[in-house]
């Protein structure tokens, strides 16, 4: 029981001694400052005995009297700092002596600090590493030689020694040695305390030599460092630095610009992509205008109605024909169809080029320029086919017509034979008016038609009551006559070939049947010796043929009548 008191009382002698740091009226023995680096520290200045040997220049005369002195070797080069400042109420005056310990003080006097805040005073040295040093606390004396001056009182003080750039005092302690910091950290300021992680490089700045004892360097924007990072890192591939801090990190550029706009402003490290809508191609289709800049839009495809044209730099939808109301037909970008003008427009067709809508004007209605409104590209065709099968019609009319007076100009005299030998037909020529119907017919080539035996007769017999042809029972009356004329004559078919045309007639008379059934009176009288036979006044011939045996002057049967002839026309 009686050990307790006493560890309790070398606990708070130990508690004590590191708040009130002992110390020494001289040098030798002086003894070390240990402990909580920067701590207060209590002094009691009455064991003080010994006049410092140095003068403050700064007031000539004076000095440190009765001063109180301790002791500290480095382990790492760093700053020895101690100051007075607003922790006591003596006029102090500091000294910083170093070497060999002669006479209470060290033979080297490394600093002097006096009246540095009033009348308190603060020292601050470049300590290097493993030396010696010997920090005098003394009252400020106005004659430094007296050596009944004051002694200090009681106060406190701060002794700290501060580790170099690039170390940290990683455990507060004075007794240790300071601690190096990696890379990626910035002690370059000195007199860090505590561990090294707590001077990492903030992100947006980067150790740009691995070197805490050198400062981090602030990494521009468009670029990302993250916290204690040795390197500033551009942004990626369509990324950027969005808020211009490269402590946050980069982030995607908005994508690929659609379609109808382009890429105004690309995708940077320091910008995002900027999309602006192309300049719009009037009446371009829906989706089809396409650019990579404000002064290049091109249109794939127009709007109805509209055609394109590629321009130098940019594409235009041009209106087919202006004023069109419905639809158009572009054959080329000059000839355009419009199928109808709109309100107070009228129509102009043209060929080859494009139609117009022309404006009605104030007092036209439109009403008769409205009807023009027909689609030229209709009219035209027809108009051609028109024509051309006009053009086709007048050939062939020309062609038969030649064809028939060649054929007629070469009429063989054998027809006549051929004809005679036909007892019930009378074979005539066909009309003009059967011709004209019928152009294309061979039925008016006499030559062809007497020289084909099974070529049926153009013109038929019409049939009597009794059903014997017309012809024949006015042959037999001819042959009855015939008889009565005399004997010398020839009955039957053989009367046909002594029959002879008469004398051409001034004014001979040629007449056709006009119609289905037609009726001639012919009569044809023969010439004689005897001057008191008739002649004819006005001898009529259905046949031309018979007209040009006259005119060869041969011999005709007299007495021969053909009366109340009924011929029916086949066409």
């Amino acid at each position: 029981m009686t050990l307790l008191p006493a560890i309790l009382l070398v606990v708070l002698y130990a508690v004590h001694l590191a708040h009130a740091q002992a110390a020494s009226a001289s040098c030798s023995g002086a003894p070390a400052f240990t402990g909580s680096s920067g701590a207060a520290r209590s002094y009691t200045g009455s064991i003080g005995q010994y006049n410092a040997p140095w003068e403050n220049t700064a007031i000539t005369g004076s000095g440190g009297g009765k001063c109180l002195t301790w002791q500290y070797t480095p382990a790492t080069a760093g700053t020895i700092y101690t100051t007075t400042c607003s922790l006591t109420t003596d006029d102090t005056i500091i000294f910083l002596s170093s070497g060999s310990c002669v006479n209470n003080f060290g033979t080297n006097l490394n600093q002097l600090a006096d009246d540095s805040c009033v009348r308190q005073s603060t020292i601050s040295f470049p300590a290097t590493s493993g030396t010696l040093y010997y920090l005098h606390l003394c009252r400020y004396a106005g004659d430094r030689t007296n050596a009944n001056s004051d002694r200090l009182t009681t106060g406190q003080f701060v002794f700290n020694f501060q580790c170099p750039a690039g170390m940290t005092d990683h455990d507060s302690l004075l007794e240790t040695a300071c601690l190096a910091c990696g890379a990626g950290t910035d002690t370059s300021t000195g007199a860090k305390a505590g561990p090294c992680t707590n001077f990492n490089v903030p992100a947006g700045s980067f150790d740009h030599d691995s070197n805490s004892a050198t400062a981090a360097i602030t990494c521009p924007p468009g670029n990302y460092a993250p916290a204690a990072g040795t390197t500033c890192t551009t942004c990626g591939t369509e990324t950027w630095d969005h808020d211009s801090s490269s402590a946050t990190a980069c982030t995607s550029c908005t994508s690929a610009c659609s379609a109808g706009t382009f890429q105004s402003q690309a995708c940077t490290p320091t910008s995002n992509r900027a999309c602006t809508s192309c300049t719009a191609v009037t009446s371009c289709a829906a989706s089809s205008t396409t650019c990579t800049s404000s002064t290049d839009s091109r249109c794939s495809t127009c709007a109805a109605n509209f055609y394109k044209v590629a321009g130098a730099s940019s594409d235009t939808c041009q209106d087919f024909v202006a004023n069109c109301s419905s639809q158009q037909t572009c054959y080329n970008a000059g000839n355009t169809r419009c199928y109808a003008c709109a309100t107070d427009f009228y129509l102009t067709l043209h060929s080859g080029v494009s139609d117009v809508c022309t404006a009605c004007g104030t007092n036209a209605t439109c009403s008769v320029a409205a009807a023009s409104s027909i689609d030229k590209a209709a009219v035209i065709p027809l108009a051609t086919v028109v024509g051309v099968l006009l053009i086709v019609l007048i050939l062939v009319l020309v062609v038969v017509v030649v064809r028939r007076r060649r054929l007629n100009a070469r009429k063989p005299e054998a027809a006549v034979s051929s004809r005679r030998a036909r007892s019930e037909t009378v074979d005539l020529p066909m009309s003009t008016m059967a011709m004209m119907a019928n152009p294309l017919s061979d039925h008016g080539n006499e030559a062809a038609m007497y020289a084909d035996a099974n070529n049926p007769p153009t013109h038929i017999n019409k049939a009597g009551p009794s059903g014997t042809p017309l012809a024949s029972v006015k042959m037999a009356e001819f042959l009855a006559q015939t008889h009565r004329l005399g004997s010398g004559q020839q009955p039957g078919e053989d009367l046909y070939d002594a029959i002879r045309p008469p004398p051409v007639p001034r004014h001979p008379f040629y007449s056709n049947s006009n119609s289905n059934a037609a009726r001639h009176s012919i009569a044809y009288e023969a010439s004689s010796s005897s001057s008191s036979s008739p002649v004819a006044e006005q001898p009529a011939y259905e046949n031309p043929h018979v007209q040009r045996r006259a005119e060869a002057g041969e011999r005709s049967t007299t007495d021969v009548v053909y009366t109340d002839v009924e011929v029916h026309n086949e066409v």
